[in-house]
C-alpha cells in the first residue's frame, strides 16, 4: 500500500503554521482505498504565516479559520486513519510526495511525533521530486524539465488546471500520476534493454 500526501503551510520550513493535508490512501495496483482531507489550524488560533507563501496557496484565512480542526484534534484523526489502513502497523505503508521530506517534517512537527507516523509508515520515502531530477541527471529526463511538479505533470500530459496547483488534494492527486508515469518510464526502459539484450 501507498500513502500519497501532501500539505499546504505558512511558508517554508517547520516554524510556519501547517494549514491543510490531504492524504490518498492506494494499493498496490494504485487503486484509491481511503482519503483524509484535514484543514488544519494552530491549538492557539494564532496562525505563523508570510504573505508569499499565502498568495501561492491562495488561501483565505478567515474562511480556513471556520472549517479547520485544532492541531491535536486533526492529529487524532491522522493517527486513527493510519492505524486503521495498517493493521495497527503490522502493515507499513510506503510514503510518496513531491518533496515529501518537507511535508513529513510539517506532520511530525504540527499533527504527529515521528515515533507515531513511522509506527504506521516506512521511513523510506518515494520522491517525485528527487527520482525525476536523478533522471535528468542521466540523461532519461530532459535538461530543461525544473522538476517542479507542474512541469512534471505537463512533461507527462497530466491533465490538471495549473491554477489549481497548490491545493494539498489536488497535489497529492497529480503527485500519484506523475510518480505512476515516472515508474511506467523507467519500467518500460528496463523492458527495453532486456529486449536488446537477447535479440540476435
Amino acid at each position: 500500500m501507498y500513502i500519497v500526501f501532501d500539505t499546504e503551510t505558512g511558508g517554508i520550513g517547520t516554524d510556519y503554521s501547517l494549514l491543510s493535508a490531504y492524504f490518498l490512501a492506494v494499493d498496490d495496483n494504485f487503486k484509491e482505498i481511503s482519503s483524509l482531507d484535514l484543514p488544519v489550524k494552530p491549538d492557539d488560533d494564532v496562525y505563523r504565516v508570510c504573505g508569499r507563501a499565502m498568495e501561492v496557496n491562495k488561501i483565505n484565512l478567515a474562511e480556513h479559520d471556520k472549517i479547520a480542526l485544532p492541531y491535536k484534534e486533526a492529529g487524532t484523526r491522522l493517527y486513527n486513519w493510519l492505524r486503521g489502513l495498517t493493521n495497527d502497523g503490522a502493515d507499513k505503508s510506503f510514503i510518496v510526495g513531491h518533496n515529501v521530506g518537507g511535508d513529513r517534517d510539517m506532520i511530525c512537527r504540527h499533527l504527529l511525533s515521528r515515533g507515531s507516523w513511522e509506527k504506521f509508515t516506512s521511513y523510506r520515502l518515494r520522491d517525485t521530486q528527487a527520482s525525476a531530477v536523478f533522471l535528468i541527471d542521466c540523461g532519461i529526463l530532459p535538461t530543461d524539465l525544473s522538476g517542479s511538479l507542474s512541469s512534471l505533470a505537463e512533461f507527462f500530459g497530466v491533465n490538471v488546471d495549473q491554477n489549481q496547483l497548490h491545493n494539498a488534494r489536488v497535489d497529492a492527486e497529480t503527485t500519484l500520476k506523475v510518480y505512476m508515469a515516472l515508474r511506467e518510464l523507467v519500467i518500460n526502459l528496463n523492458n527495453e534493454r532486456l529486449l536488446q539484450r537477447y535479440v540476435v
